[in-house]
């Protein structure tokens, strides 16, 4: 690939590829060759008829790698062989030794005796002038100038440095120069006449002034230019340009006459710092302009070395190292230049015109350092051209790159312009057709709106389900267990059913909590008013909490100022809800001490809402202030270890702050860590007229009836949960019937003689579901008032609406609470009361039905036996629903038995058979699960029970 790109360069018809090409393949080693055939001749002779004399030709040069030779040992008769002759000006590179330079002066008469000669470049550390004399010894003078060296040692006050020669008449007289700097040793001299020397430099500063104004001139441009385009381009050729700028003033002269001088410590560096400044630039901001990294995004990453390297590099500048580093950068230089000249032909013919802008840019570059060796090396001779090489071809490298820049923002704004134009076009286009396409365009958002209706009913029927699969095994799980603990047991055993009624009760809470959130995220969470009694509220709140209270040795105070009205119109439900997450959080994280509870009136008498402000304080862990913002976050609790100390799911008190916004407050809190915490909210309240206040029911108040000798029909797919409300339906001398699907309870209700005094209806079953057996059942007119109360593991608002609609009476939850069930049948069922304190003492004396896991497990093993060959036969049969409902059967039984095993893999099958993907393997394994099961549930059925069971 790279051999096609160098010879699509090649194949370029033009005279800029075939200059470049000349120059860097040809002209190189015309030059290095042409370097080793020239001679010197020895003396520079001095005559009246010339105003400046260049030394290429005249000079010999001797390496002292030492760096310790002497005048009088360099110019003893031993060491004269060991001078040779140079063609040009001195280039010896980079070195930690000195070199000395022998050049012989020789003025012929007529000539004036005062010559100025000026040595160059002015970055050079040390220069050394020696000059024979008559007298001595010694026999030479020395003189001494250099950029490490104060101002005031230069003999004239110049950026350049000059010595001042007093020639003799037709007498040669010999000098030396020795030259060590840690820079290039490159030396250049010129012999002047003062006044010629003087008018030249005062034009050389006329037009470096005008050089060094047109680049101050383009840095000023290039920031009002990043100003108006946001290009990040314009800065990045700003700092190049500064950079490049501050070097010209080193080469010049200018840096160390007018700032080094004065602190000399700091002009061995400045070379180096300001040239690796300018390669860090050149690697990462031309690469970029050039758009290599789009072209050729491997070779961006050579410039991006090159770029780093360059920064490793200043390191060794400060080191006193730029010498050892210095070759080797210069040489990366030449190379970066000369890739880029080639990527820029190849990247401006795939389109990118600015390319053939930087192409220019890199060809006059070369150019001026291919002419600067043919100077150096006195192959050519000094002209305007040759002294100002470098700085036309910055110049007009600049205004190179300035124009690319430019070239590269209206090919920009033009590509801006076209999208804006395409898109116009096709605005117009799509508003030509708007009329026509309207009835369309409202048909597809009536379906986008019915698609999202959808959506809502999907992620609600979710919910519904969701609620429904664990609800139904916790009304088991919490229905049982307070059945066994109507009987007698031993310590052990009773201990482990309140510990399995709590848990039950813990897991309820946090369904009811997930539950909750949902709503609130959906939108759906309503507050419903009605007349309350916040102190009876209160009060109902600190019995539930009580036990918990007593049990832990804490003290539970309550304190409600007098001027709280005694009746209000909100939502005690949601009030409740709230006290109790903050004053059950301040039991759970209270070890010892006291919790209080205050509420008092904030809004003025008289003036409507009332609003209430509740504090909950107690002498607990407290919280942290890294751990106060996330607090009132959904699933966040305090500390890791803690959050596994304390139990919960980091729920309560956020959906207690939204409960609180939308009851019109806010919620705070105040803590300091180790001493406790205040929780504090506020709520709106309506005021009640006393005349309404008088007719507020009191429900806790009034005995409540249960019907003794009554009949109730319960409805329900599961048998298990028929099994619990048969015996909660027991305890209380109630009669129970039970139907395991819609169409038998129909048949129940329309056969039987007896006449049932309520119907507990499931929701969600096979076949007839609740809401159609209701509608089944009201159709008839004998059925018209009997009691009907949905049973159901539904819980999300709306739908108890939904069961009042379809006909049913009263609606209860699962899973099924006990003195729930008493009190919603004493409202429905009137025959033979009895109060609620009669059936709870009945209800210590009635029998259960005996151990309730050990008929759990027991149905299980004969109703579940062959559950997955009948899936198998189902399958084999076409009959996929009949498989579905068995699974679905399977999985529920499990979760009642805690098989956790087989109800893993009887989920994954139910899903699998809803999928129509079910295999071979997951009905295996659906079957050892099975087994696995059945032979649990025989073992303890077969167990010993001890006699207190």
């Amino acid at each position: 690939m790279l051999r096609g790109k160098v010879g699509s360069l090649y194949r370029t018809r033009g005279p800029l590829s075939y200059c470049t090409i000349f120059v860097q393949v040809f002209l190189v080693p015309v030059i290095f060759f042409s370097a080793l055939s020239a001679e010197a001749s020895t003396v520079l002779n001095i005559s009246n008829d010339r105003h400046s004399y260049d030394f290429p030709g005249h000079l010999e040069v001797f390496l002292d790698e030492t760096g310790k030779f002497t005048i009088e040992k360099v110019s003893s008769p031993e060491m004269a062989s060991s001078f040779k002759p140079i063609p040009g000006n001195l280039t010896g590179g980079f070195t930690d030794g000195a070199y000395w330079l022998r050049f012989t002066v020789q003025k012929t008469q007529g000539a004036p005796h005062e010559w100025w000669l000026e040595a160059g470049p002015p970055f050079l550390d040390r220069l050394d002038l020696y000059e024979s004399i008559e007298e001595g010894p010694p026999y030479y003078r020395q003189r001494s100038a250099g950029a490490i060296m104060t101002k005031a040692l230069r003999e004239v006050d110049h950026n350049q440095f000059v010595f001042i020669l007093d020639l003799p008449d037709d007498l040669p007289r010999t000098y030396y120069i020795r030259l060590q700097t840690t820079s290039s040793a490159y030396l250049n001299l010129t012999l002047w006449r003062p006044h010629e020397f003087i008018e030249a430099a005062s034009i050389k500063s006329l037009l470096l002034g005008a050089f060094y104004g047109t680049m101050i001139l383009i840095c000023i441009v290039c920031p009002f230019y990043w100003f108006l385009t946001k290009d990040v381009y314009y800065l990045g050729f700003m700092a190049y340009v500064v950079a490049l700028t501050f070097s010209f003033l080193n080469v010049n002269g200018y840096a160390y006459r007018f700032f080094l001088p004065y602190y000399p410590p700091i002009a061995p560096y400045f070379n180096g710092l300001v040239t690796f400044l300018a390669i860090v630039i050149f690697s990462f901001f031309f690469s970029r302009l050039l758009r290599i990294n789009v072209y050729f995004p491997r070779l961006q990453k050579f410039f991006d070395v090159c770029g780093v390297l360059a920064i490793i590099s200043i390191g060794f500048v400060f080191a006193g190292r730029y010498n050892l580093v210095a070759p080797k950068m210069q040489l990366l230089v030449v190379l970066q230049t000369l890739i880029m000249q080639v990527a820029s032909i190849i990247i401006a013919r795939r389109g990118y015109k600015p390319a053939w802008l930087l192409s220019i840019a890199f060809s006059i570059t070369t150019a001026a350092f291919m002419m600067n060796v043919l100077r150096n090396l006195g192959l050519i001779s000094h002209s305007f051209i040759t002294n100002w090489v470098f700085q036309i071809s910055a110049l007009t490298y600049a205004v190179s790159i300035l124009m690319a820049m430019a070239m590269k923002i209206r090919i920009t704004e033009h590509e801006k312009s076209e999208a804006q134009q395409q898109a116009l076009d096709i605005a117009l286009k799509a508003e030509k057709e708007l009329e026509s396409k309207v009835e369309e365009r409202t048909s597809e958002l009536n379906a986008a709106k019915d698609a999202a209706e959808d959506a809502a009913r999907v992620k609600s029927d979710f919910l519904a389900k969701m609620s429904h699969e664990i609800r139904t095994p916790l009304n088991a799980i919490s229905g049982f267990t307070s059945l066994a603990l109507q009987k007698k047991h031993d310590c052990m055993h009773r201990e482990y059913l309140e510990n399995i009624n709590a848990s039950s009760g813990l897991l309820l809470n946090l369904v009811n909590d997930i539950l909750d959130f949902s709503k609130i995220e959906a939108g759906k969470l309503q507050i419903v008013s009605s007349d309350f009694r916040p102190r009876e509220t209160l009060k109902r709140v600190v019995n539930v909490l009580s036990p918990l209270v007593s049990a832990k040795g804490l003290k539970l105070t309550r304190n409600v100022a007098e001027d709280v009205p005694e009746y209000l119109s909100g939502d005690p439900a949601r009030l409740k809800q709230v006290l109790l997450n903050l004053i059950s959080n301040a039991v759970k994280f209270t070890e010892h001490g006291d919790i209080n509870i205050c509420v008092r009136r904030i809004s003025p008498d008289g003036i409507s809402p009332v609003i209430l402000e509740f504090s909950v304080s107690d002498t607990g862990i407290g919280i942290s202030e890294e751990e106060m913002p996330a607090l009132f976050e959904p699933f966040s609790q305090i500390g890791d270890a803690l959050s596994r100390r304390y139990e919960g799911a980091g729920l309560g008190l956020a959906i207690s702050r939204d409960i609180v916004k939308m009851m019109g407050g806010d919620i705070a809190v105040k803590s300091v860590e180790g001493e406790g915490s205040v929780f504090m909210f506020t709520a709106a309240f309506m005021p009640v007229a006393a005349k309404v206040a008088e007719k507020v029911a009191l429900p806790d108040e009034a005995c409540r009836a249960l019907p003794v000798g009554g009949k109730i029909l319960i409805v329900e797919d599961n048998k298990l949960n028929r099994q619990v409300a048969a015996g909660f339906l027991a305890l209380a001398g109630i009669a129970a019937d039970e139907a395991e699907n819609g169409q038998e309870a129909l048949n129940k209700l329309i056969s039987s003689a007896d006449t049932y005094d309520a119907v507990l209806m499931d929701i969600s079953m096979p076949g007839m579901d609740g809401f159609e057996t209701t509608k089944a059942i009201r159709a008839y007119e004998r059925f018209k008032n009997i009691p009907i109360i949905a049973v159901t593991a539904l819980a999300l608002e709306g739908d108890r609406e939904k069961c009042l609609k379809a006909g049913m009476d009263d609606y209860i939850s699962k899973p099924l609470d006990e003195s729930e069930l008493y009190n919603v049948l004493s409202r429905w069922v009137k025959s033979s009361p009895l109060c609620a304190e009669a059936g709870q003492a009945l209800s210590g004396t009635r029998e259960s039905g005996g151990n309730i896991r050990a008929i759990a497990l027991k149905i299980f093993v004969e109703d579940y036996g062959p559950a997955v060959e009948g899936i198998r036969e189902k399958l084999k049969t076409g009959d996929m629903d009949g498989a579905i409902r068995a699974a679905h059967s399977l999985k529920g039984a499990a979760l009642q038995i805690e098989a956790e095993r087989l109800h893993r893999v009887a989920g994954a099958l139910e899903a699998a058979l809803k999928a129509g993907n079910v295999t071979d393997g997951l009905l295996d394994e659906a079957s050892a699960a099975l087994a696995e099961a059945l032979e649990t549930a025989r073992r303890v059925i077969v167990c010993p029970r001890s006699e207190s069971e």
